[in-house]
């Protein structure tokens, strides 16, 4: 027992140099370049300690030894370089960690250690020691693990690079950190930087410049997802001046939306860097072509090389097109990894003047001298995304505390009527203005969403109802306001005949409905013959449903008087001719006998003959040009009771037209298209095309 006491006071001697204030013996900690620490030896020579010969082998087997526990936190790994069981105290041991999350810390026996380049040392003292990690998550390892390239994706030919570009478009939207584009195309120059963070924000800062500008214009969009909602937010900077703006989109999986939730994602996750390519490269016009085309790059000596580690695949290749324009000379090499996520890509195209390039050998002449150039050049980093501080709230941008000024119109009116007391009327559309009462310089105003009484307005902000009713204001961002409006009973505007028809015959009942509009108004009338007015005899009946009939005994002029009961400054005057019904037989005559020509809008006319079999012709000349023409047949029914003709066209450009006769004749012709119709000579129609 005495050698092992020997063996191990050199350890405990150790342990109270490192931590006097502890009498416990505790692991000895270095980092992994720092020099390893070693059991000091006992400084008095003559002591029992250093006169004893037992040899190390002799103490190791009577030694205790110790286990070394590790506890990897989640997303993390702890791996030492000697594995073992147990370990005799003094041995050293390395430990590595690596991390997918965030290493919040690694801790010895509850003593927090500082790893340099992931690995540090310890010394096994005399008992079990426990080395532990902890993490945060900073999201889905696979954003940092990249996955071997499958290498049937391997591209050999223009539509499989394509394929690979649109791989690319989807990976860019998952695993995209941050993102740098140069291009200098059609005479501008870009640069783009996006970075993409952990909070649902995308923050994109593109300068440009043109050849002919003199100063750079500057542009940042920040695209975020808040609540429902994601937002564009430009800040825009033009000859030294600014402008701000915001969009707003709707997410949610119905039709009603404007995005769903996956393309949300996209938007705030996808600077567009591979969709750019595509849209510049493989296109109809202008694109890559494996075949001599007049309109695209000749692609040559394409080149997919798998990396050992199957992490990444480089493409590299030349491409050519000869035009009026000269000779362009692509150089293009873009390298993806194993997730087709495209991280770095560099296209050149250098321009030469056609004369230097000789089309019958194919070669381009040994002096030829660029005489423009076009690049795009970008390289892209995934990984996790940062917290972004300054993401703007969109409650800075939207009235958070404003007035809604109410106003109501009824279809009569031609004018609005701001509401006092937040009074309307019923019928009447309501319309809004707002009036910030903050300091915000807002972009987004608010808008009239509804009302808790569903039925008592509609979607358009039309009162249908009496009573109270709680209207629904959304401030732009999701925060909706109350205003109550009291809807009342309108005002009478003006009358309504409820007829366009201003001649009758004598002895048979003219029938008429007038009404008080607004039509949720009080519907009193008060309806009378203007007797000193009127030059016809008749009387004046009003019906249970509340029409009305007037009979005259006699040719001549009724003239009527209407006023509202409720308002008798509303009142309507109309008047109605009275004649004497003429001869069907002598109506029947003239419409088979003769022919009915009418003019109408835009210089057209119509020649109609009404045959005694029911059956007629008309020519229609649409632009009175008399060019173009022909006969078209129909069918016909004279109504003897009201005097009418109803033509059936069978081609269906004259449907259901309508020949209201008189004593005259034929009085007018309506339809689709309305004419003013009289009784002629009869026409041989034929002669007329």
């Amino acid at each position: 027992m005495k050698k092992i006491l020997l063996t191990l006071l050199p350890l405990t001697l150790l342990a109270s140099a490192c931590n006097p204030a502890d009498s416990s013996l505790s692991p000895s900690i270095s980092p992994e370049e720092s020099p390893t620490a070693t059991p000091s030896e006992s400084s008095d020579p003559t002591s029992d300690t250093a006169s004893d010969s037992s040899s190390p082998t002799e103490s190791e087997e009577e030694a205790e030894k110790y286990a070394l526990n590790l506890v990897s936190g989640t997303g993390s790994t702890l791996t030492v370089s000697d594995p073992a069981e147990d370990y005799l105290p003094g041995t050293e041991v390395s430990v590595a960690v690596t991390d997918d999350y965030l290493l919040e810390g690694v801790y010895v026996d509850g003593q927090e250690v500082v790893p340099t380049n992931g690995k540090f040392k310890i010394v096994i003292p005399n008992h079990d020691v426990t080395v532990e990690s902890k993490t945060v998550s900073r999201g889905d390892p696979s954003l940092v693990r990249v996955a071997d390239f499958d290498e049937s994706l391997k591209p050999t030919n223009v539509a499989t690079l394509k394929n690979l570009f649109l791989k690319a478009d989807e990976a860019e939207g998952k695993f995209t950190k941050s993102i740098d584009f140069v291009t200098f195309m059609d005479g501008l120059y870009q640069n783009l930087a996006a970075e993409v963070y952990s909070n649902d924000v995308m923050v994109v800062d593109t300068n440009s410049m043109s050849s002919q500008a003199t100063q750079t214009d500057h542009r940042r969009v920040e695209i975020g997802r808040e609540g429902n909602y994601v937002y564009e937010f430009d800040t825009r900077v033009n000859l030294g001046e600014a402008r701000q703006s915001v969009d707003l989109y709707t997410i949610g999986e119905d039709e009603e939306a404007d995005v769903t939730s996956d393309e949300a994602s996209k938007l705030i996750t996808t600077a567009g860097l591979s969709s750019s390519i595509v849209s510049q490269f493989f296109t109809e016009y202008g694109g890559l072509s494996d075949e001599s085309n007049d309109n695209k790059y000749l692609v040559k000596d394409l080149s997919s090389v798998i990396a050992d580690d199957k992490k990444s695949i480089a493409i590299d290749f030349t491409a050519e097109n000869v035009s009026y324009l000269g000779y362009f000379l692509m150089d293009f090499s873009a390298t993806f990894d194993g997730n087709c996520f495209l991280t770095q890509i560099d296209i050149t195209i250098d321009q030469y003047d056609i004369n230097d390039y000789s089309l019958t050998d194919k070669v381009l002449s040994s002096d030829a001298e660029i005489i423009g150039t076009e690049y795009l050049r970008a390289t892209a980093e995934r990984g996790y995304r940062e917290v972004y501080a300054d993401k703007t709230p969109l409650s800075d941008f939207a009235m958070n505390d404003y007035e809604v000024i109410v106003s109501y119109k009824q279809d009569e009116e031609s004018n609005s009527h701001v509401a006092v007391n937040n009074t309307v009327e019923n019928s009447s559309t309501l319309s809004f203005a707002y009036r910030s009462l903050d300091s915000n310089v807002y972009l987004l105003t608010p808008e009239f969403v509804g009302a808790k009484e569903e039925d008592m307005i509609d979607e358009n902000g039309r009162i249908l109802e009496e009573g109270k009713i709680t209207l629904l204001f959304d401030n732009g961002i999701g925060d909706i306001k109350e205003v109550e409006v009291t809807a009342v009973k309108p005002k009478p505007i003006t009358i309504d005949v409820g007829t366009e028809i201003n001649e009758a015959y004598v002895g048979e009942p003219f029938t008429f409905a007038p009404k008080v509009l607004p039509l949720a108004a009080d519907q009193g009338l008060k309806v009378a013959i203007d007797e000193e007015a009127s030059t016809a005899d008749a009387t004046l009946n009003q019906g249970a449903d509340g029409s009305y009939s007037l009979l005259a005994s006699s040719a001549g002029t009724v003239v009527l008087q209407m006023a509202s009961t409720a308002d008798s400054k509303i009142v309507a005057t109309y008047s109605v001719n009275f004649i004497e019904k003429p001869d069907a037989d002598e109506i029947y005559r003239v419409l088979t006998t003769m022919t009915m020509y009418g003019t109408g809008d835009f210089d057209a006319n119509i020649r109609i003959n009404f045959n005694d079999d029911g059956t007629g012709q008309y020519v229609y000349d649409e632009w009175g040009l008399g060019f173009n023409l022909s006969i078209s047949d129909f069918t016909y029914t004279f109504d003897v009771a009201t005097l009418t003709v109803a033509i059936n066209d069978p081609d269906s450009t004259f449907i259901t037209y309508t020949v209201v006769t008189n004593d005259t004749g034929v009085a007018g012709l309506s339809g689709s298209t309305e004419f003013e119709v009289s009784a002629i000579a009869r026409v041989d129609l034929s002669t007329v095309i």
